[in-house]
């Protein structure tokens, strides 16, 4: 595990690697000892970084720990947490509270409903908290990630299914999983996200799965960065200026217009999706007349009545 506070001056010193600062002005610069910046290089070469004997980098790993603590910050955490193989992110997450998990590898990756998420090393999955977040703006948080995602992954056309779902030519790349910890006006959200980067796809999910490396993208690192980029211009208006989230959200929309069929638990609903509502529920034009739905599973339908 390596894990680090998102303002601790010793992340710079990759980067000060990097531009060719010698140990003893990087100790000059930040201000601490020669010894502590030895050791912070040899942390470094555990993580995966390769540094010569004379602190050039040779080479940095996919996914970069020390990059993606730095843009962590975006998303509004404290503390960076970096694992090569656990059971979930958002289980991390739930534990740490201020904090964004990535992992290389989930053992039991989770998707909405309890479904397995393949999370095969080569993949984008992490998790991050959002704190007082209200329990009826949990749907539009969701809404939000998706977005975030799209547009991270703009040059490739991506479309959004509702409520969490971001495709590339009618594949899943991307799944997102928000939780609700807490009471209602003092919520936590764990937002868990997933992108299919340059992982194998397994054989039973190749026709409805995709991967980024199929369209020439495989650095995790500037995915993660894009997204964290992207989460944080969204985010700051996401109270004061919904709506404008909202129609960018319905430009990415692969929902909108489709007849669908919703199913919530033991219920089916099943209609035209006509839009979004402002919170961030399904409007679902049917037989029993424009309905609400504020989560499940959608399917597309087509005229023949075939899924």
């Amino acid at each position: 595990m390596f894990r680090i506070h998102v303002d601790d001056r010793r992340l710079t010193i990759l980067e000060m690697l990097r531009n060719g600062f010698s140990g003893e002005k990087i100790a000059k610069e930040l201000g601490i000892s020669r010894q502590a910046v030895w050791k912070f290089v040899n942390k470094l070469r555990e993580l995966g970084y390769e540094i010569d004997n004379k602190y050039r980098v040779v080479n940095s790993p996919d996914p970069s720990p020390i990059d993606m603590a730095i843009y962590s910050k975006s998303l509004g955490v404290k503390e960076f947490i970096f694992l090569k193989e656990t059971t979930s992110t958002n289980d991390i997450a739930r534990q740490n509270p201020n904090s964004c998990v990535v992992a290389e590898i989930q053992k039991k990756g989770r998707g909405r409903l309890g479904r397995k998420w393949y999370s095969e090393k080569g993949g984008l999955y992490f998790s991050f908290s959002l704190n007082e977040i209200p329990l009826s703006d949990v749907p539009k948080i969701t809404l939000l990630t998706g977005l975030a995602v799209a547009k991270t992954l703009n040059e490739l056309n991506p479309k959004i299914k509702w409520p969490n779902d971001v495709l590339i030519d009618n594949k899943k790349v991307s799944g997102i999983l928000c939780e609700l910890l807490g009471e209602e006006l003092a919520s936590r959200v764990i937002v868990g996200v997933g992108i299919n980067v340059k992982n194998r796809i397994p054989s039973d999910l190749i026709e409805k799965a995709v991967n980024l490396s199929s369209y020439g993208l495989n650095n995790i690192t500037e995915i993660f960065k894009g997204f964290c980029v992207e989460f944080k211009e969204l985010f700051k208006d996401f109270l004061k200026n919904w709506e404008r989230i909202l129609d960018e959200w319905r430009r990415y929309s692969d929902t909108i217009g489709r007849y669908v069929e919703i199913k919530v638990g033991k219920r089916v609903y099943s209609g035209v999706a006509v839009d979004v509502d402002v919170d961030g529920s399904l409007l679902v034009k049917g037989e029993r007349g424009m309905e609400k739905i504020f989560s499940g599973e959608c399917f597309y339908i087509n005229i023949d009545n075939n899924k």
